[in-house]
């Protein structure tokens, strides 16, 4: 397994021409076929494609003990709809390039695959869905529902230009299966699954720059484009986005504390600040009441600047200030100072059906005033909430994807090993702040490779613990996650393909459960 991920890691090509070199590639019996240009704004045109518009790709990832069998395909001014593949197998991803006819009339552009899951004890199935300037829908057909979703829903799973993709996961088996539109107290609704895992063996979504979805102020030559990371109000991220870790960098800025988002450059600042920490702490506080029982995680950057001493990074008094500010923050869970919180189970934070909120500081704060608030008051470091950060700092996503499965390959040689944050995210570069594109559009190919590329690596001994992302919209990423804690956390979806080798090896795998059910 370790070598055939490595191997993997080492033919992903850098750069592409066309006409294209397609490198199949197994890992856990997930077809892998990559074509680098999926990362660029642009298909490469010949004579044979020049009148045709990829305009997003889809992929759909099988977590069910049960092969998936196409029943239906239909497309109209479609370019290669028919490349739905026949079966879809336990554990694996597959994504089509929803391309049409640009010379056409558009506006009556459409396209239906229709899968039917085998084994089940009655039929079951769903319907992808595409209509031409309209999000991407699927439709439960049969008995199928999913937690959240009841027979006959309509799932929309938005829709992301290309290089980005949207994804449609359903996990699980019969009875306990999840999807995307999952419920907005996703944790507590989980706690059955997934309540006696430590923190360590759970994923969790982190919101990149929770509080840059609007900009406040301008910080000297700053833009939109450069600063902002969220199209979503922290509102949504937390509900229908499922966020649970908040990435803030703090700034004070004329007496206020505000989310920020800026960089020196030269011998000047330049950048955004973004929603006030106050407004933040109210959304949150307004979530814990309305939606209780979910644990809900502050990470403060160790990036802290006082607009007033020409940025200078927070003294004593300041940081007095803004301990003051979070002690607003209401359902604040008290823990102790001298235990590794990362190996308890989620059911000792939420397990009573009661919200908690942790805020995880620098551990350098820990001495920069003579009165941190401390474990009793929900304030907590790297000491006793380790974690491992992982950020690539590269400006394309092929390389991102790359560099971080790499990484999370050499430090998660298990699952009890300290919990890893992993930045899946593109990043601009100083050359490009100013004639580049914005932020969320360099970030699309970040979410393609969510549910391709990432989710084809990952397994029951190898997967992250906090996943950060830009533009965190539609419910996609709250699905990744639920499935991760379910199938792999958990390990009750199935060998899924080897994704799951103990439950493979005991008759649980990929074929053995369907073909119980089925009497084969």
């Amino acid at each position: 397994m370790a070598l055939g991920v490595l191997s993997l890691l080492a033919c992903l090509p850098a750069s592409s021409a066309y006409p294209l070199s397609k490198k199949i590639t197994t890992i856990n019996n997930v077809r892998l076929k990559y074509e680098p240009y999926m990362y660029d704004m642009e298909k490469p045109s010949t004579p044979e494609t020049r009148h045709n518009d990829v305009e997003t790709y889809i992929s759909v990832i099988n977590a069910t003990p049960y092969p998936w069998t196409r029943v239906y395909v239909h497309d109209y001014q479609m370019v290669g709809w028919d490349k739905w593949p026949k079966l879809i197998s336990p554990g694996e991803t597959i994504e089509v390039a929803a391309e049409r006819y640009s010379f056409h009339s558009i506006s009556d552009t459409a396209a239906e695959v229709r899968y039917s899951l085998e084994g089940t004890s009655s039929p079951m199935g769903f319907q992808m869905e595409y209509r031409q300037n309209k999000d991407i829908q699927v439709r439960f057909m049969g008995d199928l529902e999913t937690m959240n979703n009841g027979k006959e829903s309509m799932v929309n799973l938005g829709f992301l230009r290309r290089p980005g993709g949207t994804g449609f996961l359903l996990a699980g088996d019969e009875g306990n299966f999840i999807s995307n539109n999952g419920p907005h107290d996703w944790m507590q609704a989980s706690l059955g699954d997934v309540g006696h895992l430590p923190l360590r063996q759970l994923c969790l979504p982190r919101s990149h720059h929770a509080g840059m979805w609007k900009s406040t102020h301008g910080i000297g030559l700053g833009l939109n484009r450069q600063t902002l990371t969220q199209t979503n109000n922290l509102w949504t991220q937390l509900t229908e986005g499922g966020v649970r870790v908040l990435d803030v960098r703090a700034h004070k800025w004329h007496g206020k504390f505000y989310e920020a988002h800026a960089a020196k450059v030269g011998v000047a600042w330049h950048g955004k600040y973004g929603a006030s920490l106050a407004e933040m702490i109210a959304t949150v506080n307004r979530f814990t009441r309305e939606v209780p029982g979910e644990l809900i995680i502050w990470d403060i950057h160790t990036d802290t600047r006082s607009a007033s001493r020409h940025f200078a990074p927070f003294n004593a008094q300041e940081t007095e200030e803004l301990y003051a500010l979070f002690k607003t923050l209401d359902n604040r869970i008290s823990v102790p100072d001298d235990q590794d919180l990362t190996r308890w189970p989620l059911n000792d934070f939420i397990g009573n059906g009661t919200s908690a909120v942790l805020l995880r500081v620098p551990e350098t704060w820990l001495n920069k005033t003579p009165n941190f608030p401390g474990g009793s008051q929900g304030f907590v470091t790297s000491r006793n909430y380790p974690t491992q950060h992982h950020w690539s700092n590269k400006n394309k996503a092929l390389p991102m994807v790359q560099d971080q499965l790499r990484y999370l390959y050499g430090w998660k040689r298990g699952r009890d090993v300290v919990p890893l944050s992993m930045d899946w995210i593109v990043t601009e570069h100083s050359e490009e702040v100013y004639a580049g594109k914005e932020i969320m559009t360099y970030n699309r190919p970040a979410w393609r490779a969510l549910f391709y590329e990432f989710w084809a690596v990952i397994h029951d001994d190898m997967y992250p613990n906090w996943i950060a992302m830009d533009d965190v919209h539609k419910s996609q990423h709250k699905a990744m996650v639920m499935a991760i804690n379910l199938c792999l956390g958990a390990r009750r979806c199935g060998g899924l393909g080897g994704k799951v080798p103990s439950l493979t090896a005991h008759g649980q795998g990929i074929n053995s459960t369907w073909a119980q059910r089925v009497g084969q």
